[in-house]
């Protein structure tokens, strides 16, 4: 784990967006979407491929929490979506290729040593890949600025 969780509850940085940060706010597979409907039917999604992004009221200046965010960190607790669940490790797809990159927004982790960090990227590798691999749109474009940690192995013709 890079960020234990009290110092996510204490920051919650990343669990808040701005208009202009829609591609980049969670992206939530189908039966993600349905975990969420049941115990907060007002959020809001906008389709992104066979995935969907969560929809912020975003009309301000300022940004605005995710409507899953409470006091103490996400309400969904141990079924938060699995983006969020890994961050702030990110899968990225540069061209063909997918990756766990290292958002360069969360102040915690860029404090920590490089070594452990990729440690992270490899414990949660085989997880992050099969669920991208699964539902290729929780795979956010590469950015610049994101530093890549992990690669995911070549995959044989066969796969």
């Amino acid at each position: 784990m890079i960020v234990c969780k009290s110092d996510c509850a204490s920051c919650k940085e990343c669990c808040k967006f701005g208009y202009y940060e829609l591609p980049l706010s969670p992206t939530v597979s189908p039966v993600e979407k349905q975990r969420i409907l049941q115990r907060f039917p007002d959020v809001a999604f906008v389709p992104k491929g066979e995935c969907c992004l969560m929809c912020f009221n975003t009309s301000g200046e300022e940004p605005v929490p995710c409507p899953l965010l409470g006091e103490k960190g996400c309400l969904m607790g141990e079924e938060k979506p699995f983006v969020c669940a890994i961050f702030p490790l990110v899968v990225m797809r540069k061209e063909e290729e997918l990756l766990i990159a290292l958002s360069p927004e969360c102040p915690v982790a860029a404090r920590k040593p490089r070594e452990l960090l990729c440690q992270a990227a490899k414990e949660a590798a085989e997880r992050a890949f099969d669920e991208t691999r699964a539902f290729p749109d929780l795979a956010y474009p590469y950015r610049e600025g994101f530093e890549i940690l992990a690669k995911a192995p070549a995959r044989s013709r066969k796969e």
